[in-house]
């Protein structure tokens, strides 16, 4: 895995909890970044990677895998459209498995 990514990962968490004592912190376990971090890698490759900062994480988990998704934000004023596309890119969803930390499946939002 690229250390690189990881440490964007890390430093785009970090960023977005750390500075502002409004908000509240957001915790993740290793295993999840870890999942985080192999979606990370598979999502730089495509269009939408150099607009991250438009887009939010959401991470869930089950019994044998966790669930990645990047979400584009909304653009204000513009209405929500259907397929998870806005102007800054298209939500994708990863599987990744619990066992072997891969990509079990990726798809995009309908």
């Amino acid at each position: 895995m690229n250390k690189k990514w990881i440490m964007a990962l890390i430093a785009l968490c970090l960023s977005n909890i750390c500075w502002a004592k409004e908000m509240e912190a957001v915790k993740i376990t290793g295993a999840q970044l870890k999942a985080c971090a192999v979606a990370l890698e598979d999502f730089s490759k495509g269009k939408d990677a150099a607009n991250l900062t438009n887009f939010t994480v959401e991470v869930s988990e089950s019994k044998d895998s966790r669930e990645v998704i990047f979400i584009p934000n909304q653009v204000p004023g513009e209405p929500t459209t259907r397929g998870g596309k806005t102007k800054y890119g298209t939500e994708v969803h990863y599987l990744i498995s619990n066992d072997k930390n891969i990509i079990i499946r990726k798809s995009f939002a309908r």
